[in-house]
């Protein structure tokens, strides 16, 4: 009889746990793959291109870009008929599916209505982007339900950090058959494929929840209104103090975020395949070699710190992108480098704090109020302000034909410096304000990392120098030179 082999691959630590654990766990890492790809086009260069095409200007742009995180002024219905039905599989898999199958006819719009007026046509886009994100915040409160029950405190850094780097890997595989099935097919046929693809990979997400073996719901002893749901979050000082203070730093990221690739296709003419490459590909690349490391600074400082650190490396990159001119496309790439590798424990440190910070009852109405305000007010307002400097102030700056450093300053290159200003601003007066119990000081983390790389820094220098002693060596040899060296 042969043995058989229940071995495999520990993604994560598996101790203590049992199997209907250990399987949503894994379920929740192979599924995420495909909402990676269904995220990447729809808030990448596909949508810029797409909806720029179709006839909106930057403010327009800005708003439609903007619906996403306006929708979420419904999370605290979503949270109201979470705990009111305590059924948060069905609602998940309801409104995933809903929210993922809208962007095939999405990106149909310029053949299902090839006649009608470019008006008509961005209002369909508009319309069907809406039906997608008013589905989203009751997908998140479902699926943060989910993680908060699921997934141990104890291993939730590493976790994260595991299922981002395996979601990233295939973002990037995609990234560059997007990019390349968007240069080979021009025009709106290219739109078309690549928001299908979308569509079909989100389902993919979603349907991953359907074998899954999870714990019930717990309802709440007594069922309450809305208003006495939201009292206690209101009334915690220290949560409501974290979620100010990240909607402040998401407010000054959103105010720019959504014209990079406005500024890459339009001013710096380069084509999808070298924004794919240059910014999305690179970005993931970093991400992937420096989240496993940020996971478990995560797990041995505290979300705080990492958070804080993150947050001040990242608050140089805008500065760096008003600096990059026309066909820059290698300064593209340098940028995302520093992006990549330092923006993914901004999200990490975010998604832990508010997750470990619910409590009570209705722990699910201290996740809706924390996506209320952090997508409502700093990404949906952030957008809009970012569309309406552009349109409305920052225009008059190009009549100056200003250069510095060689590039001309654009309108676009001055809100990129705006961003700085407010991420540093933030990052020194609000975020220091977050509270987290346990956890080690930023400068304690800062510390330890600058020694951790004067240290790799020191160990290049001495192989560098061991390399160069035996290759000159060896070269003497050759030559019939011997000579004693004592090193």
């Amino acid at each position: 009889m042969k043995p058989r082999f229940n071995r495999h691959i520990e993604l994560f630590d598996e101790r203590g746990l049992d199997r209907d654990t250990i399987l949503t766990l894994r379920l929740m890492i192979g599924g995420v793959a495909g909402g990676v790809v269904w995220g990447n086009i729809t808030t990448g260069v596909a949508i810029s291109g797409y909806i720029k095409q179709l006839g909106a200007s930057d403010f327009l742009y800005g708003l439609i870009m903007a619906l996403p995180p306006l929708a979420n002024a419904f999370q605290l219905l979503a949270s109201y008929v979470l705990e009111r039905t305590c059924k948060r599989v069905r609602m998940l898999l309801t409104f995933g599916l809903i929210q993922r199958l809208i962007w095939i006819p999405f990106g149909l719009i310029p053949f299902l209505m090839p006649m009608s007026s470019i008006a008509l046509k961005i209002w369909a886009a508009v319309v069907m982007v809406l039906v997608s994100s008013v589905s989203g915040p009751f997908i998140n409160v479902a699926f943060y339900s989910i993680c908060t029950d699921v997934i141990p405190l104890r291993i939730r850094g590493r976790y994260f950090a595991v299922r981002s780097r395996i979601s990233t890997i295939v973002g990037m595989a995609f990234g560059f058959m997007i990019g390349a099935l968007l240069d080979a097919l021009p025009g709106f046929t290219g739109y078309a494929v690549v928001f299908t693809i979308a569509g079909l990979a989100g389902c993919l997400d979603i349907l991953s929840y359907v074998p899954m073996r999870l714990p019930p719901m717990h309802a709440p002893d007594v069922k309450t209104g809305m208003a006495q749901m939201m009292k206690p979050v209101f009334s915690d000082r220290r949560y409501m103090r974290m979620v100010m203070a990240l909607t402040a730093w998401m407010f000054s990221v959103q105010i720019v975020a959504p014209y990079f690739n406005v500024y890459m296709l339009e001013n710096m003419r380069m084509t999808n395949f070298e924004i794919t490459v240059a910014s999305q590909i690179v970005n993931n690349l970093f991400l992937v070699l420096a989240v496993s490391r940020w996971g478990m600074a995560l797990d041995s400082y505290g979300n705080r710190p990492v958070l804080m650190v993150g947050a001040f490396l990242t608050s140089f990159t805008p500065m760096i992108w008003a600096l990059i001119g026309p066909r820059m496309v290698w300064a593209v790439a340098l940028v995302n480098v520093l992006g990549g590798a330092t923006y993914v424990p901004i999200d990490l440190g975010a998604q832990n704090l508010f997750m470990a910070q619910s409590k009570g009852e209705n722990r699910s109405m201290y996740i809706a109020l924390y996506f209320f305000f952090t997508q409502l007010v700093g990404l949906a307002l952030g957008s809009a302000v970012g569309g309406w400097l552009l349109d409305n102030v920052m225009y008059r700056v190009e009549a100056y034909h200003l250069v510095f450093l060689g590039t001309p300053i654009s309108r676009y290159n001055v809100l990129f410096i705006l961003s700085g200003i407010l991420r540093f601003l933030t990052v020194f007066f609000l975020l220091p304000g977050i509270h987290e119990d346990g956890a080690a000081s930023a400068g304690d983390l800062a510390n330890d990392m600058t020694r951790a790389v004067r240290r790799y820094a020191r160990d290049v220098r001495i192989s560098m120098r061991r390399r160069s002693i035996h290759k000159r060596l060896n070269q003497q040899r050759q030559e019939g030179i011997h000579i004693d060296i004592d090193e």
